[in-house]
């Protein structure tokens, strides 16, 4: 005997017959779809980000410390992205007018660039000639003054990101020109995927976007596979012997701070008030005993004080 239709179920196909073939079935669940060129595949691998992303962190933290220092006041600066795309896509996305640094790559003839927002610009410059460095409302191109005190702090990060790279490169990132306008700019093919990595600077300064742009064609000659690899997957211990002498350069040209203990004592506020010129104060170890050295905070020697010509110095003794 065949099966009889339920109400519910005549309910259903009469509203199926109601709505027409034009009724499209609910998917089942949500698909993100994401466009995808198979005339210019995607060349950034995670191999290429698991090298690159320390590089780009150190450097990030290098121009903190930089723009602090030089700008008196608190900045941060984040390595927030790395991706790949088409040279016109990547000119395409940047602002107008925007601050463009065109720089040699050093060991091939491809051209980088790295970008700063101009109103980041405006208040670098704002900050550095005494005033607050906020950040202006109105984005205008960068008069030739204002382009030339700027160029100081972006040659400063275009160095430090040089000296980062050359840890798996041999790049030597040299300043060629500024502009302005991208549209005006071509240092690629429109269809030359573009390295390029983001770094968010905010704080004190306001808060803005700096871009280092460079062909992947270039990367793909400073950086081969094969190098890329083995430094992924080295063992430490099999370092080279180029590698191990440029360690040994770097720790001797690290600075270090020695001081010589003379001795400690204690006294009140009072007597710290009222201590004037020619005033004496007794501290706990004789003349005749030898003086701590203290390298980085540390006690490491014991010598003794003394003079060479005008200069005051001390002899290691122990």
């Amino acid at each position: 005997m065949a099966d009889i239709l339920s109400n519910d179920e005549l309910d259903e196909l009469l509203a199926a017959i109601d709505a027409g073939p034009q009724a499209k079935r609910k998917p089942e669940r949500d698909r993100k779809v994401s466009a995808y060129d198979f005339r210019r595949p995607c060349r950034l691998t995670r191999d290429h980000v698991r090298v690159l992303q320390p590089l780009n962190t150190a450097a990030a933290e290098g121009i903190a410390r930089h723009f602090s220092e030089l700008l008196r006041a608190n900045v941060e600066v984040n390595a927030i992205g790395i991706d790949a795309l088409p040279y016109s896509n990547f000119i395409s996305s940047l602002p107008s007018p925007v601050c463009l640094n065109v720089f040699a790559l050093g060991i091939v003839e491809e051209k980088g660039l790295l970008t700063m927002d101009v109103p980041l610009a405006l208040a670098i410059v704002d900050r550095m000639m005494g005033g607050p460095g906020v950040a202006f409302e109105t984005i205008r191109p960068l008069t030739d003054l204002e382009q030339k005190i700027i160029d100081g702090p972006t040659r400063a990060a275009l160095e430090l990101l040089c000296q980062n790279w050359k840890a798996v490169a041999a790049v030597d990132f040299k300043f060629e020109e500024r502009r302005m306008d991208p549209r005006m700019l071509q240092i690629a093919p429109a269809s030359e995927v573009m390295l390029r990595i983001i770094f968010a600077v905010g704080g004190q300064i306001g808060s803005g976007e700096m871009c280092f742009a460079a062909p992947f064609s270039a990367i793909d000659k400073m950086m081969p596979r094969e190098q890329m690899m083995d430094r992924l997957y080295r063992p430490a211990q099999m370092a080279s012997e180029e590698e191990r002498k440029a360690l040994a350069r770097r720790i001797r040209q690290a600075p270090v701070r020695i001081e010589a203990l003379l001795g400690h004592t204690e006294i009140s506020v009072k007597q710290l008030a009222e201590l004037q010129v020619n005033h004496v104060l007794p501290l706990d170890r004789r003349v005749t005993m030898p003086l701590d050295v203290l390298v980085q905070g540390v006690p490491k020697f014991k010598a003794r004080p003394g003079r060479v010509g005008r200069s005051l110095s001390i002899q290691i003794c122990e």
